[in-house]
């Protein structure tokens, strides 16, 4: 799509992705596919906040958000295993949610990647206890992450 554009006036991209992405000293990022870099670096260095910039920042989510997509992330769950998650109440997702917003770096991939572990724990474990074991779930998921960028 980006090397054969000839035929898209008035037609736009909208994509979504990382700080981290964008930055040209990332060796995963942007910078690996010239085609896209060519078309990008400009922009990103008149990084702007109007709607009519060509890249807009996105606010941080808030922790009402975290918790949206945690209960959401439940509801997809349930569905998929066609299983009831009674271990995990909304409460516990609250928990999580101000968790990983406020104590373990705000990232939503965190959040996402925490509450599908505990979902996968409470259903292979009708004894699941959530509020003993988040923290470590959340702490082992962060350790992954760490490890797959030094990757």
């Amino acid at each position: 799509m980006i090397d054969n554009d000839k035929n898209t006036e008035a037609f736009y991209f909208l994509f979504a992705t990382t700080p981290r992405f964008l930055d040209e000293n990332e060796p995963k990022g942007a910078r690996m596919y010239d085609a896209l870099w060519r078309r990008i670096a400009s922009p990103l260095r008149r990084l702007g906040s109007s709607l009519d910039s060509v890249i807009v920042r996105l606010p941080d989510l808030t922790e009402e958000q975290f918790y949206e997509i945690a209960s959401k992330i439940k509801s997809i769950f349930e569905v998929a295993r066609e299983q009831s998650i009674e271990n995990v109440q909304p409460s516990h997702l609250r928990a999580l949610a101000g968790y990983v917003k406020t104590s373990a770096g705000g990232r939503v991939a965190t959040l996402v990647r925490s509450t599908v572990q505990i979902l996968n724990m409470a259903a292979a474990d009708k004894q699941f206890d959530f509020l003993r074991e988040f923290e470590f779930v959340v702490g082992r998921v962060i350790a992954d992450e760490r490890q797959d960028r030094l990757a």
